[in-house]
């Protein structure tokens, strides 16, 4: 917990936008620390993880959500992040064709295989 503040920490610090995830391997966010938000359309609050699109967390919001109990850590593409982009392969297998198609880019991205479905 206190290694994914820090990390957490870490990235804020460098320009990211971080939002708290499960640990469950879904990457959804961890809907039950994020902030309430009006929802007009449902007419009602509604916990989301927008306001991160468009503002970084505070480091007391960091705090909060990595520090005591068991959260992975997002990152939220985009402007917010510097432009940020992901290529996320939920089938493993279609990496390889697209790394062929794509060419000596590929050499100079980094790639990350992480623990999910």
């Amino acid at each position: 917990m206190i290694d994914e503040y820090i990390v957490a920490l870490r990235y804020l610090r460098s320009g990211l936008s971080v939002i708290p995830i499960q640990t469950d391997g879904t990457k959804r966010p961890a809907f039950n620390v994020l902030p309430e938000v009006c929802c007009l359309k449902a007419r009602r609050q509604k916990r989301t993880w927008d306001p991160f699109k468009y503002r970084h967390a505070s480091e007391g919001e960091v705090l909060e959500w990595f520090c005591w109990d068991d959260r992975a850590i997002g990152i939220v593409c985009g402007s917010i992040s510097g432009m940020l982009e992901v290529i996320d392969f939920d089938d493993g297998s279609l990496f390889e064709p697209w790394k062929y198609l794509a060419g000596s880019i590929v050499d100079r991205l980094p790639v990350v295989s992480t623990g999910g479905n």
